[in-house]
């Protein structure tokens, strides 16, 4: 058990060597990043939730299920930031850009399976590229560890659309991601190895 002693002690060693402490401020773009990122996890969960009643295909159930809880982690944080969020209307955004995501990957995915999850594959790519964007515009230690379980899901689900759409025989080819950023992902290959 520390006394307080052993806690001064600890500090002083972690301020000596140059560690400081977590960061907890909240800005003005965390506000705007949180805002944005609940809507776009939200347009997640609603979309596999769609593509899930569309058709039998057990990878849209297992990601909704996650998103579902990504969904609540993201709503904590703004509520612990008491980040306004608009009315919840199922398919409905505040966001246009994540409006007009919402009715493309829609009329997407009721055209196939393989449309489905190549609409899916779409969202997956762009949450990455926003939460990295997210992640590294921010000193306040909640949204590092937030963003950063987001991004691993994000990446999780991607490999596994990816997966899936090779074994349907589709060469996926990233639209918005680097490809070597894409591969180290998909393929779990090390950009420094190539």
């Amino acid at each position: 058990m520390f006394t307080k002693f052993s806690v001064l002690i600890v500090f002083s060693v972690c301020t000596v060597l140059g560690f400081s402490q977590p960061k907890f401020d909240f800005s003005e773009a965390d506000q705007e990043s949180v805002k944005h990122m609940v809507e776009e996890e939200r347009l997640a969960f609603e979309i596999y939730q769609f593509a899930s009643s569309k058709w039998d295909q057990p990878i849209f159930q297992t990601i909704c299920t996650d998103e579902k809880f990504h969904l609540y982690k993201i709503k904590a944080l703004a509520k612990k930031y008491a980040v306004e969020s608009g009315e919840e209307v199922p398919g409905t955004y505040d966001n246009q850009g994540l409006q007009d995501m919402f009715t493309r990957y829609q009329s997407k995915a009721v055209v196939s399976e393989k449309d489905a999850l190549l609409a899916v594959a779409d969202f997956e790519e762009r949450d990455i590229v926003d939460l990295q964007k997210y992640f590294k515009t921010t000193d306040n230690a909640d949204l590092i560890v937030a963003y950063e379980y987001l991004l691993e899901g994000a990446k999780k689900h991607l490999r596994m659309i990816y997966q899936q759409l090779t074994d349907l025989g589709m060469d996926y080819k990233p639209a918005y991601m680097h490809e070597d950023h894409f591969n180290e992902i998909v393929l779990q290959i090390p950009i420094s190895l190539r």
